[in-house]
């Protein structure tokens, strides 16, 4: 359903733009953007740092979730043998433990987002810097995404793929 929203909103653009456009010709270009992050070596970086901060979390909550395992198998152990206090008060704090690595869970999660979004919005937006060099200086009206998952694009002739033009404008245009 989404996808036929986004064809027929993507039409509508389109018949649009081509009423309006009596001046200049309507030129249309696609890219694969997946193809162009392939790519950039400054990906790989990005997922290495990705894998490493994901790995140094993941060990964090394996301790935690380790200790939380240990103390309450002695807990249970040791359970028959306590006063009503001390099993009250060791519950609370086993719960207590608990709550702890779910919410640690939770801020791992989003932390995971923050520096995925930390270490990609620059890569973003010099592969949108190029899209959009790259369409101005063929003249493009519109660029498409023609992507794996998620494309509108049912069927595309390779003329009006510009993902090689962008691959080699990012790599002749280095910061």
């Amino acid at each position: 359903m989404k996808n036929f929203l986004s064809t027929l909103v993507l039409v509508a653009v389109l018949v649009f733009a081509a009423q309006t456009a009596t001046a200049k010709e309507l030129k249309i270009g696609y890219v694969e953007s997946e193809k162009v992050l392939k790519d950039m070596p400054t990906v790989a970086a990005a997922e290495k740092t990705m894998t490493e901060f994901k790995q140094k979390m993941t060990d964090e909550l394996a301790n935690l979730q380790k200790e939380l395992e240990t103390r309450y198998a002695n807990y249970q152990k040791q359970k028959a043998m306590m006063a009503p206090e001390k099993v009250k008060t060791e519950e609370e704090a086993i719960q207590a433990m608990n709550q702890r690595l779910m919410q640690l869970q939770q801020e791992g999660q989003n932390n995971l987002m923050a520096e995925r979004n930390k270490l990609l919005k620059p890569i973003l937006e010099r592969v949108k810097a190029a899209v959009q060099a790259v369409a101005k200086k063929q003249n493009l009206s519109f660029v498409l995404e023609k992507s794996q998952a998620n494309s509108i694009i049912l069927y595309a002739d390779d003329a009006y793929d510009i993902t090689y033009m962008v691959m080699d404008y990012i790599k002749k245009n280095k910061k």
